[in-house]
């Protein structure tokens, strides 16, 4: 048999091992190759076999779940040598933090003022109100719209298994199960996650006015999600901008993950892959004011605070969004009267981001007919923008 020599300039790969069971507990171990020796935390993400970041690894180890050689390391910044072997508890890891992240939320039926644009025995569109969130979250357990529609549709309560989260607009991606689709008067509680939130199908955010579209069964709830998943439907928001963009008309597409520096915010960041998801966004200048400008967004994806982040992207941050920098005067000169105009019109008139989702539509899971609704300027942005017209 021919021996076969060993490249010496060849780079050693790292041997990614699946998961094995050790005294009936799932872990992943690892063997350092000589090209990952060095800190800890840097190794163990090329090892992982999916991506994960070092933020995340670093918390891993802080919480005992990585061992090098069978001893529960302590720092991240750990040096580990060729030849030892790192161990990952997957599973305590995932229980752990599953547990200390879920919360069980008796979410009541409440009276609450609901606007239903159109209801079947399918589904329901509502047209949801400035400040109302989609779903209850641990201290946050009345007044959202959960609350309303479990009493709209007469269920006295519903048990949540939640967790705290930021405001999201995001697309669905809950798996139906096999659940027949009769019509039905309750709400659906498909859940690919273990957050169950009944009947909600997609998400925006508790300051973002619109249409919103409810599932009352599993298979109707399946059916909507794929086509959210898909990008199959039409969704239209109509937003009140900082300045006017230099572009009648374009698309915005790039990556969004969380911002680093701020957790309550997400920020844009490069389509390379190695961190965030792809978002892209659609838009038209609808109207222009001297320092403003009302425009049309179609969404092409759905990630958490899209077209916020893209906005701000775009230069233009959305007016009133405290967030992403649109909560102060944007454009044009910032005199003492202006200033006062400003903080009025932010006080008594729009205490929010000015977005609206003014147009769903998709195909019905039972007639197959495309179902569109509208929904308009809210009141509160059609005094904004009367206000804006006359600034300047």
């Amino acid at each position: 048999m021919q021996d076969i020599a060993k490249d010496p300039n060849a780079v050693e790969q790292p041997h990614k091992a699946p998961p094995s069971n050790v005294g009936g507990e799932s872990v992943l171990t690892f063997e350092i190759p000589v090209s990952l020796a060095g800190r800890l935390d840097s190794a163990i993400p090329a090892l992982l076999p999916e991506k994960t970041t070092k933020s995340q690894v670093q918390r891993y180890i802080r919480e005992g779940f990585i061992l090098i050689d069978g001893i529960v390391a302590k720092k991240p910044g750990s040096t580990v040598r060729a030849g030892q072997t790192i161990t990952f508890r997957v599973e305590q890891c995932h229980t752990q933090r599953e547990a200390a992240n879920q919360h069980l939320v008796t979410c009541l039926a409440e009276s609450l003022p609901l606007d239903i644009v159109y209801e079947d025995a399918f589904l329901i569109l509502v047209n949801k109100a400035a400040g109302m969130t989609m779903h209850p979250a641990p201290g946050l357990s009345s007044g959202t719209l959960v609350n309303a529609l479990l009493y709209h549709v007469g269920v006295p309560c519903h048990d949540i298994r939640a967790k705290k989260e930021e405001d999201e607009e995001e697309d669905a991606d809950d798996e139906g199960g096999d659940v027949e689709g009769e019509p039905s008067h309750q709400l659906s509680t498909a859940s690919a996650s273990t957050l169950c939130r009944p009947g909600i199908v997609h998400r925006i955010d508790r300051n973002t006015t619109g249409l919103v579209v409810v599932a009352k069964n599993n298979r109707v709830h399946a059916h909507l999600a794929a086509q959210f998943a898909a990008h199959t439907n039409e969704r239209l928001y109509v937003a009140l901008v900082w300045g006017i963009p230099k572009q009648s008309s374009g698309t915005i597409r790039t990556g969004i993950a969380r911002d680093p520096t701020n957790r309550l915010r997400m920020a844009p960041c490069p389509l390379d892959g190695s961190k965030g998801r792809e978002a892209i966004t659609h838009y038209t200048v609808l109207d222009v004011a001297k320092h403003a400008a009302m425009v049309q967004f179609r969404l092409e994806t759905g990630r958490t605070h899209q077209i916020r982040v893209h906005c701000r992207y775009l230069g233009h941050p959305m007016v009133g969004d405290a967030v992403y920098g649109g909560a102060d005067i944007g454009a044009g000169p910032k005199t003492p009267c202006r200033q006062r105009f400003f903080e009025d019109l932010f006080r008594m008139v729009l205490p929010r981001h000015a977005l609206h989702a003014a147009v769903l539509g998709f195909v019905h899971p039972s007639t197959g007919e495309v179902l569109r609704r509208e929904s308009p300027l809210p009141t509160d942005m059609v005094e904004a923008w009367r206000r804006l017209k006359e600034d300047g």
